[in-house]
């Protein structure tokens, strides 16, 4: 295991550990340049959630801002894809706990914001943003 690999661990771990969660290590939802997904588990609640452990501050800036986004507006579904809902996120540990979805479904990622910003465009901000559409829960067509 890799230093980076390490310290994503760790600070997931830090992040359950605060939460009074545990975090499962193996196997991981999912991982990539920017960081690794676990599964964690709350005792207070039965659902299991994900949470990603990003590797550095931009890409998790980035992912953030598009989930908070996405829940201000109540978007849970986007052409037909479920959405992970934003449940919690901590800016020092640079971590993100969402919802676990069912397929299919549109995972954000920070290399997918720009698609994010595109859909809201689309179907939000016709017209270059002059003018705000009906916040439908659902995004594209069916």
């Amino acid at each position: 295991m890799t230093d980076s690999n390490e310290n994503l661990i760790e600070r997931g771990m830090e992040y359950a550990s605060q939460r009074c969660a545990e975090l499962f290590l193996a196997p991981r939802l999912g991982f990539g340049v920017h960081g690794s997904v676990f599964v964690c588990r709350h005792k207070d609640r039965p659902a299991r959630t994900a949470v990603k452990v990003h590797e550095r501050q931009e890409s998790y800036d980035r992912e953030r801002d598009a989930y908070l986004r996405l829940r201000e507006i109540g978007v849970s579904l986007v052409c037909g894809h479920h959405v992970p809902a934003l449940l919690d996120y901590d800016d020092a540990l640079f971590v993100i706990e969402m919802t676990i979805v069912t397929r299919p479904s549109f995972l954000i990622s920070a290399a997918r914001t720009s698609t994010v910003r595109r859909v809201f465009r689309l179907r939000f901000w016709p017209n270059g943003g002059a003018k705000k559409r009906n916040n439908s829960k659902s995004v594209g067509p069916k």
